[in-house]
């Protein structure tokens, strides 16, 4: 069994871990996982008390609080309030001009103020702005006889520091902790956001169809109560709720949310349909084949938030070290003070002096935050282009990779279509052919449709005027102008009218035929654009060493 839990008031990667472990040691725990730019907590295995799963994380980074999931709530923007990171990028920039000042000028100061004015005023403030949560954290630690982490360490090594006159290291040591953790939060707000604009393709409400009184009553619902084998209203521009099938009506359908594909897909009765994606024109009745749950968004964003879970080998290992690595260097750093002065090596307190050195420049929070951090980063950089990376393994692997496989349409190409040929039949112009095939286009909302209508021919021939069309699904649409009878689609529309369709020569494009009163006017060939930067992006990329470029195409085999 998996459960996923809100994540609140957590920002430390390395507190994030070693939750992660302690969870994953309770009885019947498989695994635990904090994803701190969805801010969730995902555990497999047998489900432990909520309460008890609070207790650890407030042992380990107090305030730290776990919540059953709600779905429908957006992710917070950091660990904290909005108002409480500004106001602590705030004490920053004081903390850091104050300490500034006091380096460069410090001499100066301590004529002018005197050396104890001087210090507090340039040093102790800024100690006190950057190291008052560290400080308040590290006691907590150790009234719960946690003796060994970040913050015990910090604290102890900057207050020894102060006390034998070195304020100015303590100083330095708080104000750098306290950027990385600025620069942190930075970059986990980036991927939380990259992660949200994904989360925008989620459906927020369904229009559930019931039997009742005789009738049919449509009601809102949420997706996640609506089971299979129940039916939902899918009106014109709505997003498609769940997974299912079409069981009256016909659409065109933009799938592009889920597969990148700009060309809407035609879908009637009997065809499946996905949540995620939107109903272009007609109202639809879908039979729901899947719970929300299971539907493609739904595992679409299962796929980003277990990003984080699957760690790197790098990532993995840093975890185990740092669990280590704290009480190595205090014990070590207590053999430094004691042993050397004991063997008669300089005075005791040159080298407790040295021992606080060793503490402050072993603090392990760049080692525990950097390789994390790295691939939250990349994690997050890659969902803001579109890319679904399954884990730092992943990206771990791109220097072995030898074979790239490119989509092509809205990849290689823009998605973005343009009239490249008119082919007219014999003893008709082109803009005739254009004009018939305007008149029945003019209120498509289709990509195809829009292409021929940004190619104005003149004013003679047929009138430019919009007509009312109907939709014939999977082929086309026809129009009546003027007592005249009007198709436009695929070779099948004016097959089914009896109307011969010439053989053409293969172009590069998606070929539209037209014909008007059971005769054969002429094709146009429609074609998607390609994107400027795609055959610099495919040179550099045989530069790199990829030994195979492969292109998936729905289009035809040309």
């Amino acid at each position: 069994m998996t459960k996923r839990y809100a994540v609140h008031n957590l920002r430390c990667a390395g507190c994030a871990a070693r939750i992660e472990d302690a969870i994953a040691g309770l009885p019947g725990v498989k695994s635990a996982a904090i994803n701190l730019d969805s801010a969730r907590l995902r555990v497999e295995g047998e489900q432990p008390e909520l309460a008890a799963m609070i207790r650890i994380a407030d042992s380990i980074e107090p305030g730290t609080l776990f919540s059953e999931i709600d779905e429908s709530e957006p992710l917070p923007e950091s660990g904290e309030p909005l108002p409480s990171l500004f106001l602590s990028e705030y004490k920053l920039w004081i903390a850091a001009a104050l300490f500034a000042v006091g380096m460069i000028f410090e001499e100066r100061l301590d004529a002018l103020l005197t050396p104890f004015v001087a210090k507090a005023a340039f040093f102790g403030i800024p100690y006190l702005l950057c190291g008052l949560s560290v400080l308040k954290k590290g006691l907590q630690s150790l009234l719960k006889f946690d003796f060994f982490n970040e913050y015990t360490l910090m604290g102890g090594a900057t207050i020894a520091a102060a006390a034998i006159g070195q304020l100015p290291e303590a100083v330095g040591v708080m104000l750098f902790y306290s950027i990385g953790e600025a620069l942190q939060d930075r970059a986990a707000g980036n991927s939380r956001r990259s992660i949200r604009a994904l989360l925008a393709a989620r459906p927020t409400v369904a229009h559930l169809v019931e039997e009742k009184d005789g009738g049919q009553m449509v009601n809102d619902a949420d997706p996640a109560e609506i089971k299979p084998g129940m039916r939902i209203l899918v009106k014109p521009g709505e997003k498609i709720p769940l997974d299912g099938t079409v069981l009256t009506g016909s659409s065109q359908v933009d799938t592009s949310p889920l597969t990148g594909e700009s060309v809407p897909v035609s879908v009637g009765a009997g065809k499946q349909v996905y949540a995620g994606t939107v109903n272009l024109e007609g109202a639809i009745t879908v039979e729901v084949t899947s719970r929300f749950a299971d539907s493609s968004v739904a595992r679409i964003l299962e796929l980003v938030e277990r990003a984080s879970a699957n760690k790197a080998p790098i990532e993995r290992f840093i975890t185990r070290f740092a669990r280590y690595y704290t009480p190595a260097v205090v014990f070590i750093a207590a053999l430094v003070a004691v042993i050397p002065p004991l063997a008669g090596h300089g005075t005791f307190s040159e080298w407790l002096y040295r021992a606080l050195v060793l503490l402050v420049i072993s603090c392990p929070c760049a080692l525990v935050i950097s390789i994390p951090l790295g691939y939250f980063g990349g994690i997050g950089a890659a969902s803001k282009k579109g890319i679904l990376v399954k884990g730092g393994h992943v990206l771990d692997a791109l220097h072995n990779i030898k074979t790239v496989a490119f989509d092509k349409t809205g990849t290689l190409t823009k998605g973005v279509f343009e009239v490249t040929r008119v082919l007219p039949a014999e003893g008709v112009s082109e803009e005739d052919v254009l004009k018939a095939a305007r008149l029945v286009e003019s209120r498509s909302t289709h990509p195809i449709a829009r292409a021929i209508m940004k190619t104005a021919p003149g004013s003679h021939g047929f009138a430019l005027e919009a007509v009312e069309s109907k939709e014939i699904p999977g082929k086309g649409l026809s129009a009546e102008h003027k007592g005249r009878t009007l198709l436009v689609g695929n070779a099948l529309l004016l097959q089914d009218a009896g109307i011969s369709v010439p053989t053409l020569s293969a172009g590069q494009g998606s070929i539209v035929y037209v014909a008007v009163d059971n005769a054969y006017l002429g094709a146009i060939e429609v074609s998607d654009v390609l994107r400027p930067e795609s055959a610099p992006a495919i040179k550099s990329l045989r530069g790199q060493g990829i030994e195979r470029l492969v292109m998936l195409t729905g289009d035809r085999p040309e």
